[in-house]
């Protein structure tokens, strides 16, 4: 019987990580700049379209600004310009750690990185850790990262070179977080769960689809979401005529509850990660052989 020392070690797990940094370093730099040039393309976008707005409403008298015309002016285009940088930000930041969670076993899709793979000196639960902990930590880490770079850096710069600098100052905990913006809780919770269970299903598919895994699994996961809505669909319409009879039918209370699909969605992420280590340990025993 393997101990816990056989099984699982830091030490092992430090050399895993950097084993795997160091065979996909080029691939890894491209997924920065990747994730920090869609984000700058996004923030000059924005600017770009908020900048006339913010110059028409602004008064300037000998070179000095005054305030708006008016404060609903300010709320309004200053409320719009951060939502709509909330919102682009959750799509860049779900489609990134999608992106990168499907890379995770890419170095196995040969047969050079096959075998540098099964004579890395590590577990197979060390070596499933290291590519969590890259991709999919990494891939947030990241994310985060990047923002912070290019929406700082924007500020600095229209502080810089314009005098309305205060208007496109970045909230002061990230851009899921502003307690000011308009759905700020609905959409830190959406996009932090949906990111999530995005990361698992690509952790798994590449975990089955080493190569061209972003494809595969988004195909197979867009019909895994058309059989689920289907299942929900029919599970609803089962609920309200056959639990509820009588004119007055409403959905159960759980079915409303936002709190389900959060319960829901986590233990769709814990069973996809199962899943893939089940999987990666099934074909590490075959490659083996």
């Amino acid at each position: 019987m393997a101990t816990s020392s056989q099984i699982f070690t830091f030490s092992r797990l430090k050399l895993s990580i950097k084993k795997e940094w160091g065979e996909n370093r080029r691939q890894f730099l491209l997924l920065i700049l990747f994730i920090t040039g869609a984000m700058s393309i996004e923030s000059f976008l924005q600017i770009s379209s908020a900048y006339n707005k913010v110059e028409y409403l602004y008064m300037t008298t000998g070179g000095e600004n005054v305030d708006f015309h008016t404060a609903a002016q300010q709320h309004f285009f200053y409320e719009r310009y951060h939502y709509m940088q909330h919102v682009l930000f959750a799509i860049i930041l779900v489609s990134f750690t999608a992106l990168a969670a499907s890379l995770a076993f890419s170095s196995t899709s040969t047969k050079e990185g096959t075998v540098r793979d099964l004579t890395c000196p590590a577990s197979q639960t060390e070596k499933f850790a290291a590519r969590f902990g890259l991709y999919i930590v990494g891939g947030w880490a990241t994310a985060v990262s990047a923002w912070i770079f290019v929406a700082f850096g924007s500020y600095i710069i229209m502080s810089m070179l314009t005098p309305y600098g205060d208007f496109f100052h970045p909230t002061s905990v990230g851009p899921l977080f502003d307690a000011d913006a308009p759905r700020s809780a609905t959409l830190a919770a959406s996009t932090i769960l949906t990111s999530l269970f995005l990361q698992s299903l690509f952790f798994l598919g590449s975990s089955f689809w080493p190569r061209n895994s972003f494809i595969k699994t988004f195909g197979a996961g867009t019909a895994l979401f058309g059989s689920m809505v289907l299942i929900a669909v029919l599970t609803t319409y089962f609920c309200m005529q056959f639990l509820q009879p009588g004119p007055d039918k409403k959905l159960p209370h759980f079915l409303g509850c936002p709190e389900t699909y959060y319960m829901l969605t986590l233990f769709m992420s814990a069973v996809n990660y199962t899943l893939a280590f089940i999987r990666y340990r099934e074909t590490d025993v075959v490659r083996n052989r």
